[in-house]
């Protein structure tokens, strides 16, 4: 999985799978999700993130219920 987030944009983009998008779905206002060939979802955008997340360069990241807290994206 990565994040982007472009600040100029102010666009949260996060790409679950290295698969190719065939279709994009931009039905929800502020939402444009891809999906592959296979119909699965392979990454969505969050448009005017900012607005939305708290603070779209600050990351809190859990696996298997382990917190890992202000992580920076720089």
């Amino acid at each position: 999985m990565r994040l982007d987030y472009n600040p100029k944009d102010d666009v949260l983009h996060v790409v679950l799978a290295a698969s190719p998008v065939k279709t994009r779905d931009r039905e929800k206002p502020g939402v444009v999700l891809g999906y592959g060939r296979d119909g699965n979802l392979v990454d969505f955008e969050i448009r005017n993130a900012s607005r939305c997340i708290e603070d779209p360069k600050s990351l809190d990241y859990a696996v298997a219920g382990t917190n890992i807290r202000g992580l920076r994206i720089l």
